[in-house]
């Protein structure tokens, strides 16, 4: 039975997994550098490829641990290798590379939107393509048809700020420390929702694509002003969980409207519904957003479905799984190939 290991070092996390023929998880180790980043508000590149160097190694050793495996049990090594931090990027691939080279087995080079991709088809081993995804995190704001193992077109994405992002920027104005998001949707849940009105970039456009910046800068400038008076405590604490519930709502609706956009555009494309709308990325983990998608596809009837917590934010378990669909298709790459921090999925059946 076939056994992959996969490495996702493109930005603050550092994760290992090993993943197995029948779909089975036989282990998956993770470094968050978050604690590391925090006091800085955001991912300082440097510092993140010095901790991938830093624990790289010991979490391939304690992969192979759990899964009472050797090197030498591995069928094939991957990693991320575009797009993201160009530090992260070349450490991961060297390692993969390494091990490929020692024990003569295939190096695979996996697309960290690619991984987001078809991960929920691990958990999900009845869905077929094509399905629609909607990548949400802190560098992507997607919505990707998915058609087969290298096959993907991006229906629609945002044209500045990504999601994760602009949650990130308004956290922090909350005052809330990085990452932000998780945070917002803790404090909204006591907010009124309807309090305040922001706008809706692109909500009448013809098209999925969304923009974050106008909303970002509408938010601060208003969040500023209504703050410059206020001294107490109370009162500003409840105009931060009403701010937060109505930046959150103003989201939902601009899901509402790109989504439906979004399956309307898949249907002419390809004369059917997509099989399933999936959510993945970080922010794909925030309950509140699940349950407004949730909503609106199955008023379609589409099946939803959302990779676990886990498997939502970067993980290495996205990344042996990919390889390891590809390594069934007698996909592999020669070591020779080359890190892509800009790596589209358009590109990527071109560069196999």
């Amino acid at each position: 039975m076939l056994k992959v290991l996969g490495i996702e070092s493109s930005c603050d996390e550092t994760a290992v997994a090993i993943v197995s023929e029948d779909c089975n998880i036989l282990s998956h180790n993770l470094y968050s550098q978050i604690k590391e980043h925090e006091v800085h508000g955001g991912v300082i590149p440097e510092l993140a490829a010095r901790n991938h160097l830093h624990h790289i190694n010991n979490l391939i050793l304690k992969s192979l641990q759990d899964a009472s495996l050797t090197l030498n049990d591995i069928d094939a090594f991957s990693a991320t290798a575009g797009p993201g931090l160009v530090g992260g990027l070349i450490t991961g691939t060297i390692y993969a590379k390494t091990m490929s080279l020692i024990y003569s087995k295939p190096f695979i080079a996996v697309n960290h939107l690619q991984g987001h991709a078809l991960v929920a088809k691990l958990e999900n081993l009845p869905l077929k393509f094509p399905y629609l995804l909607l990548l949400i995190s802190g560098g992507h704001t997607q919505f990707i048809a998915v058609l087969d193992v290298l096959k993907y077109e991006i229906l629609g994405e945002t044209i500045d700020d990504a999601l994760g992002e602009c949650f990130d920027k308004v956290a922090r104005v909350l005052g809330f420390s990085y990452p932000g998001g998780a945070k917002i949707e803790e404090v909204a849940k006591i907010g009124n929702e309807l309090k305040y009105t922001f706008p809706k970039p692109l909500q009448y456009s013809n098209n999925c694509n969304f923009s974050f910046s106008g909303l970002k800068t509408s938010f601060i400038n208003f969040f500023n002003s209504a703050l410059k008076n206020i001294t107490n405590k109370e009162i500003k604490q409840e105009l931060i969980a009403d701010i937060a519930a109505s930046f959150q709502y103003t989201i939902a609706k601009l899901f509402d409207v790109k989504t439906k956009k979004a399956i309307d555009m898949f249907i002419k494309k390809y004369n059917q519904l997509p099989t399933a709308f999936i959510p993945s990325g970080g922010v794909a983990s925030n309950l509140y957003l699940q349950s407004k998608l949730k909503s609106i596809v199955n008023k379609l009837n589409i099946d939803f479905m959302v990779p676990s917590k886990s498997l939502c934010t970067d993980n290495g378990v996205m990344i042996a799984y990919s390889a390891l669909l590809m390594l069934k298709q007698g996909i592999q790459h020669d070591l020779s190939f080359k890190i892509n921090p800009r790596w589209s999925l358009n590109d990527l059946s071109t560069t196999i």
